[in-house]
């Protein structure tokens, strides 16, 4: 699309470009916003965000058509620019969504409730007060419109079918209208790779699009999503029949309880030989903010037919597990996040005296006291020689420690772990983010008693690093990589500490968390994964293009929680100090860390994004001025590497042939060791990856070689090792070492 703005235009108009040459003149990458802020296309200028947040809170914030997508009967799509009728079409909706407005709040149906403070909803800006401003005024119309019919097929239903039956439809036609929710909102989005429909929480998130896509929902909305119900429905039912493959039917009687996991019902104690768990991953996703945003529906459709659940206002947030620090924040916070204010989040006082605690730092303890609680449960209802089962993931070290905590303090010891992929790589909360792709299972038994303990000392951290060593190798082999090397060596690690237990640091007595153990986990498979990453040898590299390559390799992802950024800078470079110069208008000179000094402010590696660190693109360091394209010395590898990239983008293989004469860069290790860690730590998705790969390709074939990739150990071939008992107990001496549902038509 091209958007075109004169200055005696009120509205913006847009143009289909068809041809990728023409495309590619156009710059379709140049739109109206961009990380938060504004673009005007009549001033050619930005706008400030703190203003569109004003403007959005008063109302004056709007949307425009901008593209029509039709389907055509052979497959594919036909894409124009919208005609003044579209446009027609839209006012129309508007007008009847105000005249109908106050007699859906008179009947219930207008969605006027104010969305709580959360940690997903924690903010109010552009305007987002209510739950009905998530949706276009023509998105509330037509959902509204359903959730009337709803109700009127619903009574019908009663009258003409049994009870039970009337029941399962009401409820299955009430998630349909759910579904529709979450594919025609003002979050969703067009996938321009897949020409679908994304839906609302295809990130796991509120988050607010800045363009969003409207499913056609006179037509073909619900009769897409009742066939998906539909079709859901009849998967279920085909799992309850018995299989055709063996005579044998189940004999016990199921029971299903809904309730907490710290109190099931019904159970003895030592009755259960397996409890298999798969709890909320610490902060990774506070379901029940999320599920507000089906509940506010579901209460209209589905209150009358489950009153027991949908009659509540609002989901329950304050008993469930998971690590939420919003629960924890000061009334004054919270009106000031939810006005668009930025508080000063308090750091720690305890080392000053003050007991005084963070939200993060109360939400950390809330978790791990509810997740003890459940586990306590567990081992009360399991036999002597039961074993619960945990699933677990998380790229936080915190996330990890409190979770072996709540493990070890039920009684519990960790037996043995391994990995399993099980996200799909096109799901989009974890594009872009250093989200792990496989599971952890974790089998655990039973501590009758605390031991002895044994001392976190040498010989101890010796054997954590031998272990881990021996197991990220095992991983590898079998596909594991990126982040879920990291992860997976995790659960050896606990496996040590567990059987161990309690572990004390040598020097005061205290008993030591489990995340000093896992920390160390870290640095050992960082060690090992960056000599895999180079196959000519171990090149000492300098603390800055190392950190960036162990980042690349770790997180696999541009974007990286600050918290773990700066762990890792600390193990590389130590509490090193540095003084750097800040400031636009004013310049003051600052001490900072490693991560904070030298690798955002000093080489522009990356920037600081909230509470996430992004790494910066090759062309974007450039314009900042932070390498020279021009230069013939370089004081890190990865600025060279970097150059490179930029001359391969802007001139041509030809001019990055010349820059590798002319600097001599191909007889340098140093220069052919990052480069090759960085081709092989880089997904093959990313464009950094593509450029590294042509550039070795033209003119380093000789001095670099693509890895090949390990083939990934799937769940049946996992399942008959496990029978083979090739997956033991990690001990060291004895090692060598969902489709996603969003393929809707539009």
């Amino acid at each position: 699309m091209r958007l075109l703005a004169r200055s005696n235009w009120d509205r913006c108009r847009f143009e289909v470009i068809t041809g990728a040459e023409a495309c590619k003149a156009a710059n379709p990458d140049e739109g109206t916003q961009k990380d938060g802020t504004g673009w005007s296309p009549w001033a050619k200028a930005a706008i400030a965000n703190d203003y569109i947040r004003e403007e959005g809170a008063a109302g004056r914030m709007g949307a425009q058509l901008y593209l029509v997508a039709l389907k055509k009967a052979r497959g594919g799509y036909e894409f124009r620019a919208p005609r003044d009728e579209d446009e027609a079409a839209a006012a129309a909706a508007e007008e009847e969504m105000t005249r109908v407005q106050g007699n859906w709040e008179s009947t219930g149906l207008a969605l006027d409730e104010d969305i709580p403070f959360g940690k997903e909803t924690h903010d109010h800006g552009y305007g987002v007060c209510h739950w009905r401003d998530y949706f276009s005024p023509r998105q509330r119309l037509a959902l509204g419109t359903a959730l009337d019919e709803l109700r009127k097929v619903q009574r019908k239903a009663q009258e003409d079918l049994p009870k039970d039956r009337a029941e399962a439809v009401g409820v299955y036609l009430a998630i349909a209208l759910d579904k529709a929710c979450d594919y025609n909102s003002r979050m969703t989005r067009w996938h321009s790779g897949r020409q679908v429909v994304a839906n609302t929480f295809d990130r796991h998130d509120f988050s607010f699009k800045w363009s969003y896509a409207e499913f056609d929902a006179a037509r073909n909305l619900f009769p897409w999503v009742v066939s998906q119900v539909t079709d859901a429905y009849a998967g279920i039912a085909k799992l309850m029949r018995p299989s055709s493959a063996s005579s044998d039917r189940a004999r016990a009687s199921v029971a299903l309880h809904v309730g907490s996991a710290a109190s099931i019902r019904g159970l003895r104690p030592g009755t259960v030989d397996l409890v298999c768990v798969d709890p909320p991953y610490y902060d990774n996703v506070i379901y029940s903010e999320l599920s507000n945003f089906f509940h506010m529906w579901l209460k209209r459709s589905a209150a009358h037919l489950v009153p027991t659940i949908f009659q509540a206002p609002l989901a329950n947030t304050d008993d469930e597990a998971v690590a939420n620090s919003a629960r924890f924040i000061s009334e004054v916070e919270r009106q000031a996040r939810l006005n668009g204010g930025k508080v000063k989040r308090r750091r720690r006082r305890k080392a000053e005296g003050d007991g005084e605690q963070t939200p993060d730092e109360q939400a950390n303890e809330d978790y791990e006291r509810k997740m003890a609680a459940a586990f306590r449960e567990a081992r009360r209802v399991l036999t002597p020689h039961g074993v619960l089962t945990v699933m677990f993931t998380n790229k936080k070290v915190q996330a990890w420690d409190a979770l072996a905590r709540g493990l070890i303090e039920a009684g519990f010891t960790i037996d043995s772990s391994w990995p399993v992929n099980t996200e799909s790589s096109n799901s989009l909360h974890l594009a872009n983010k250093s989200a792990a792709q496989s599971t952890i299972i974790l089998a655990c038994r039973k501590r009758d008693h605390d031991g002895q303990g044994r001392w976190w000392d040498d010989d101890f951290q010796a054997e954590v690093r031998q272990t881990v060593r021996a197991k990220a190798a095992e991983y590898e082999a079998n596909g594991i990589g990126g982040v879920d090397v990291y992860l997976s060596v995790f659960g050896p690690v606990l496996h040590l500490i567990s059987t161990a237990w309690p572990v004390k640091d040598p020097q005061g007595g205290e008993v030591i968390r489990p995340e000093r153990a896992l920390d160390l986990a870290r640095q050992a498979v960082s060690d090992y994964r960056f000599e895999k990453l180079c196959s000519t040898g171990h090149v000492a590299l300098e603390p800055v293009t190392r950190w960036y390559v162990l980042a690349w390799d770790i997180f696999r992802a541009v974007q990286i929680p600050f918290d773990e950024a700066r762990k890792l800078a600390l193990a590389i470079a130590g509490d090193v100090r540095v003084t750097v110069t800040t400031g636009k208008k004013r310049l003051t000179k600052k001490t900072k860390d490693f991560l904070e000094g030298t690798l955002i402010v000093q080489t522009g590696l990356a920037e600081k994004d909230g509470s996430s660190i992004k790494l910066l693109a090759p062309e974007r360091r450039a314009r900042d001025g932070k390498i020279d394209v021009g230069a013939e010395t370089f004081d890190h590898p990865v600025d060279a590497v970097h150059v490179a990239m930029v001359l391969q983008k802007q001139d041509g293989l030809g001019a990055v042939g010349q820059f590798l004469d002319k600097t001599r860069l191909k007889q340098d290790p140093a220069f052919t060791t990052t480069f090759e860690a960085l081709l092989h730590a880089v997904p093959r998705v990313r464009p950094e990856w593509k450029a590294l790969e042509a550039i070795r390709a033209a003119h380093l074939s000789k001095k670099v070689k693509p890895l090949r990739e390990p083939e990934s150990l799937d769940l049946f071939e996992l399942a008959r090792q496990a029978k083979a008992n090739v997956i033991d107990d990690p001990e060291p001496e004895d090692e060598p070492e969902e489709e996603d549902d969003d393929g809707e038509e539009a």
